[in-house]
């Protein structure tokens, strides 16, 4: 186990840049009837739900479900429905840790079909916000640990009940915790398919493009 503790330090330099992966939040024009603090699960409003941003490939790792924790260097006492979102932002290190996250496990083509950048992608329960420690860090897999950025002292995000959204729509926003507002949003949610579970294996580099993302 502390094997497996001491191997995310050699990933530490490539985390540096991912606590930037926030910069997506929508208009807070219509609040939503959530309480922050209350400890309960919130019910889905009408148009409003919570919602988080994350760079890709990181947002449809949970989507695909090899991400069951969003890891933070800060910690919330929210809980309930979140939308999982993915950043527009897109950069060859981005790219570089899809190729790595890949050598663990088996992920569809690099393309902006499986990995959109600036759509809601998934729904999942938020039930717990844990703080990192070494005994808890060596408890996970070592698919779910090159998903995220595990070190002591940072927050580990429990997800449950991950489901896709069956068409992405697209959201704009900024940073941390965001109301997320759409006309008929819970068309969307009830469109949602029970999460597949993933498989492990190899990513295949002769079949990484689709069509190739931008930068």
């Amino acid at each position: 186990m502390s094997k497996l503790y001491s191997s995310t330090c050699e990933i530490r330099k490539e985390w540096i840049f991912l606590d930037s992966h926030l910069d997506v939040e929508t208009s807070d024009s219509v609040k939503p009837k959530i309480k922050e603090r209350s400890g309960k699960y919130s019910a889905i409003t009408t148009n409003t739900l919570k919602g988080v941003s994350l760079w890709q490939p990181w947002a449809s790792l949970i989507k695909l479900g090899y991400k069951h924790y969003e890891t933070r260097s800060w910690r919330t006492n929210y809980r309930g429905k979140l939308l999982i979102c993915s950043a527009v932002k897109c950069t060859k290190e981005q790219y570089q840790q899809y190729l790595k996250i890949g050598s663990e496990v088996k992920l569809p083509p690099w393309d902006e079909d499986n990995f959109p950048r600036g759509y809601a992608l998934a729904v999942c329960d938020l039930v717990d916000c844990i703080e990192m420690t070494p005994d808890f860090i060596n408890q996970q897999s070592q698919a779910e640990i090159i998903c995220g950025d595990w070190q002591v002292g940072r927050y580990a995000w429990k997800l449950e009940n991950i489901q896709p959204i069956a068409k992405p729509f697209a959201v704009k926003g900024k940073q941390r915790l965001f109301n997320v507002t759409a006309p008929n949003l819970e068309q969307y949610l009830k469109k949602s398919t029970s999460n597949p579970s993933p498989k492990k294996g190899k990513s295949k580099s002769s079949k990484i493009i689709k069509r190739k993302v931008s930068w």
